[in-house]
């Protein structure tokens, strides 16, 4: 097992995980014809694995269509709101916010954060920033079009404060439409995972699209334990178009295992590989329902 039983663990989630499956039982995710379908209500997840020296945490927030986290983000939020980059429409979708703090006093400080917006119904994903607390001047900005993925890199002098856009790129996949019609973004992979791995067991083995940094990854699933308890599911990188790019999700990179608990529904244990602190168990510590 993935998880031993741990009483203390079990105790604190408990009313938790009753109120949540309550709501999640209404919001099917796997229909009759096998085809996913996302829930309009998702919780607040945080993260945390320790190991000697380190400490990683990720927060995965859902954002209701129009809040945006942008008070961190100064100088950058006039030239996104202004522009073409992230529209009117963009931002009537909702969003999910990553945030993952990796510290301690074997590996450097590192903030990463971005926010995905995506469709509900299918979650597709139709735009994302990404930046990082020590590259505070650089902001890297992907919409999803016909056929590919568009990105810009955006730049802010320290010295002037001017924003300007120094790099522009088109990553193509239109070759895979046929094998991936729907493409999504690993920060959806959770939810994506909790809400339908559960239902699906082993009666499939769903094939999910995301786009990475710069590529197209095509993700298997599958359920590889699985009892009363929880459904252990492993996410492998099937294939990856036109790049030697490593999948990630949440910092952790290539063959994950995401531990499904049965009642909740809840991703309770992520565990996978980090370029920096190595083999790393993400336990789930704290969830919220946003008001």
């Amino acid at each position: 097992m993935l998880l031993s039983g741990n009483t203390g663990y079990r105790k604190v989630f408990l009313a938790v995980f009753v109120a949540i499956f309550i709501q999640l039982s209404s919001c099917p995710c796997v229909a009759d014809d096998g085809q996913m379908r996302s829930c309009q209500e998702l919780p607040v997840l945080i993260f945390e694995a320790t190991r000697t020296g380190v400490h990683l945490s990720v927060t995965v927030e859902p954002l209701a269509p129009g809040k945006s986290l942008f008070s961190n983000m100064a100088g950058f939020s006039d030239v996104l709101f202004e522009s073409d980059l992230i529209t009117p429409q963009i931002r009537r979708l909702p969003a999910i916010y990553i945030k993952r703090v990796l510290e301690g006093f074997l590996v450097p400080d590192m903030v990463s954060e971005r926010i995905v917006w995506f469709v509900p119904e299918t979650m597709e994903a139709v735009s994302r920033l990404r930046w990082k607390s020590n590259r505070p001047e650089v902001l890297k900005v992907y919409r999803w079009e016909e056929g590919g993925v568009r990105r810009w890199k955006i730049k802010k002098d320290p010295k002037t404060g001017n924003v300007v856009r120094v790099k522009e790129e088109f990553y193509d996949f239109i070759k895979q439409k046929e094998t991936c019609s729907r493409v999504s973004d690993p920060a959806l992979l959770p939810y994506m995972v909790s809400l339908c791995g559960v239902s699906a067991g082993n009666k499939f083995e769903p094939s999910i699209c995301v786009f990475g940094k710069k590529a197209l990854h095509q993700v298997s699933l599958k359920c590889v334990e699985n009892n009363k308890k929880h459904c252990v599911i492993s996410l492998s990188q099937r294939k990856t178009v036109g790049s030697s790019e490593h999948f990630s999700m949440l910092g952790l990179e290539d063959d994950i295992l995401i531990q499904v608990d049965e009642t909740s529904r809840l991703p309770v244990i992520i565990k996978g590989n980090n370029a920096v602190a190595g083999d790393v168990t993400l336990r789930l510590t704290q969830v919220s329902w946003q008001k």
